[in-house]
């Protein structure tokens, strides 16, 4: 494993920290990291943790995830969930820091909030198409050089001119219209140059139109799929980036006819009756070893240059997010990755939240899932408690020794 990690490594800037995990069986102590590593706000080793789900900005109250984060929450010396002010983890599924700013909070020290805002091309297809465009500016990439799948902004009358013309000098290939903000393959059309409709429809709004990929890479029985992958980002500067070292497939239950894609039967991005949930090790185990080895490579480049690159050009100086606000933040984000036939990877989507929930899709479903998230959960729940437990003024190189402590099992 470390072999292709460190090739991910070796292409990212020196400010960025990019790891991946092994299987552990047990999150560590909060407790024993802090023996390990030293956390030295005594005023906050000292207090009781608390955290906190409900919203400041409506009536909501829910736990994202559901009953078992509650307890990884709990295994990790964490009191709650509370409804007061006097928390030192917000966790939600949704955005809540300009909420918490408007709130005026008392100064509580060490306070560390789910989701910087900060990657606004999270959750934002037309943001995360700039931002690809960004990195492949950074890399001189062009072309048929670009390891993105090509997109256009529809709204901007210069590539909507040239998403045409692409449609025009290829009549039988299929593009994705997606909107902004759509998610769980909501907001989405497939189109080609015979739906004349639906291109004027889209031309001048805020979609965007992406390359549709016409050779997938194709599991046992010919069948789709796509990876779902668990990304923590636990400082943006300098950047943190952890990769969850299991995963999710998400699999079509039916042979692909390549000849004739189907919105109902070749879009999708959950578990339904028509896509089956595999574990990422399953994937990898049916590539083979020297496969998967390739594949996991060629993934975690690309995701090093998503994360590595570009970042100040497309969302500005992260130094501030903290001065600003008076509390730290962290990112949990779902990545959407697909493989065509020559194992080269996309990033189709990056999700703000990558769906915590184990319980929704039925019984059998559940165990799957469980074995899948609970352990990420736990890894995250030990991070954020030591995190929060380094005195404000923590130097990157204790940011690095608690991160080691706690994630070195990323499972």
């Amino acid at each position: 494993m470390l072999r292709w990690l460190l090739m991910a490594v070796a292409l990212l800037p020196s400010t960025v920290d990019w790891r991946g995990g092994a299987h552990a069986e047990d999150a560590a102590a909060v407790e024993e990291v802090c023996d390990a590593v030293g956390c030295p706000d005594d005023a906050v080793a000292a207090r009781q943790l608390r955290w906190r789900v409900a919203s400041y900005k409506d009536s909501k109250k829910t736990v994202y995830g559901g009953a078992f984060v509650v307890e990884a929450f709990a295994a990790a010396g964490f009191t709650g969930p509370v409804e007061d002010d006097d928390w030192d983890l917000f966790f939600t599924h949704y955005p809540m820091g300009k909420a918490i700013v408007s709130a005026g909070l008392p100064p509580r020290p060490g306070r560390l909030v789910n989701h910087c805002q900060y990657f606004t091309a999270a959750g934002q297809k037309c943001r995360l198409a700039g931002h690809l465009a960004r990195v492949d500016q950074a890399l001189n990439r062009s072309g048929s050089s670009s390891r993105q799948l090509t997109t256009f902004l529809l709204k901007r009358p210069e590539q909507a001119a040239a998403w045409q013309e692409a449609l025009r000098a290829r009549p039988e290939r299929h593009w994705l219209v997606k909107t902004c903000s759509g998610g769980a393959s909501k907001g989405i059309t497939l189109v080609s140059a015979a739906d004349e409709q639906a291109i004027e429809e889209a031309v001048g709004t805020w979609v965007v139109a992406q390359e549709y990929l016409h050779e997938p890479l194709l599991s046992s029985g010919g069948r789709k799929f796509h990876l779902r992958l668990y990304l923590l980002v636990t400082r943006w500067d300098p950047v943190g980036v952890f990769l969850y070292s299991e995963g999710l497939v998400f699999r079509s239950r039916h042979a692909h006819d390549g000849s004739k894609p189907s919105q109902s039967r070749d879009i999708f991005s959950s578990v339904s009756r028509d896509v089956e949930p595999l574990m990422l090790a399953t994937i990898w185990k049916e590539f083979g070893r020297d496969r998967a080895s390739t594949a996991r490579s060629r993934m975690l480049s690309v995701l090093a240059e998503v994360f590595g690159h570009a970042l100040h050009e497309s969302f500005g100086d992260p130094a501030t997010l903290t001065k600003e606000r008076g509390f730290d933040c962290f990112d949990l984000f779902g990545v959407d990755l697909m493989f065509d036939i020559n194992l080269q990877p996309y990033v189709l989507e990056v999700n703000m939240g990558p769906n915590l929930w184990v319980d929704r899709q039925g019984q059998l479903e559940e165990k799957l899932l469980r074995a899948v998230k609970e352990p990420l959960v736990k890894q995250l729940a030990a991070w954020t408690g030591a995190r929060i437990r380094l005195r404000p003024e923590a130097t990157v190189e204790e940011l690095r020794a608690v991160e080691e402590a706690t994630l070195v099992d990323f499972a």
